[in-house]
């Protein structure tokens, strides 16, 4: 499906969601009927609309960033770069998380002491 294709069909959704929009709040037709009529879901009617370049908007502006700084890699290498960059600082950010958590929470089995102090007993 091309992008011309593409874009028509979700003109078409958004004109028969108002379509069966202004039946109900106009004309006093039921949902059911309204959707029935306008040739369109009902499940689809209640479904919020989703502004996608919106939402899409902070993963746009860094790959643009990426392609600025390194306008050698191309479009298909910036993605893959930004997806490992990603896993990195999650990766970072569970490693701290779990180093506070299993070495400086208190803990109930050490009578709510962090286990830190003990460590170098038990490996001794």
């Amino acid at each position: 499906m091309s992008a011309n294709e593409l874009r028509r069909v979700k003109d078409l959704e958004a004109e028969k969601r108002g379509t069966a929009e202004c039946m109900v709040s106009e004309h006093r037709i039921s949902r059911s009927k309204a959707c029935q009529i306008a040739g369109f879901s009902r499940s689809a009617l209640y479904r919020p609309t989703v502004d996608w370049p919106a939402k899409g908007a902070p993963v746009i502006a860094a790959l643009n960033e990426m392609v600025s700084k390194r306008s050698r890699w191309g479009f298909w290498k910036c993605p893959q770069r930004f997806n490992k960059s990603f896993r990195v600082e999650m990766q970072k950010a569970a490693d701290e998380w779990l180093m506070e958590r299993n070495e400086y929470r208190p803990h109930e089995s050490f009578g709510d002491f962090p286990p830190a102090p003990f460590m170098p007993r038990a490996f001794e």
